[in-house]
């Protein structure tokens, strides 16, 4: 998934971390829509809670580089 990230990042000239963000969403929604009988709030809860900890994980894993554009990772 990291090398899905990198790529899409470093295409768009954005921030790791905001397309993982995105890419979370659009699972979410994916997730609401095709769930057989939906997702109550229960449910958007804990995804909420797991997304923030795949975050968090992911921003001690790669450090400040996670933060930046990929133009300036070679500075």
């Amino acid at each position: 998934m990291g090398e899905i990230i990198y790529s899409l990042a470093e295409k768009f000239n954005i921030a790791p971390y905001l397309v993982q963000i995105l890419l979370l969403i659009f699972c979410f929604v994916g997730f609401a829509l095709l769930a057989p009988g939906g997702i109550n709030e229960v449910g958007a809860v804990i995804f909420g809670i797991i997304s923030i900890v795949v975050i968090i994980v992911s921003l001690i894993g790669h450090g400040k580089e996670w933060f930046q554009r990929p133009s300036n990772w070679n500075q």
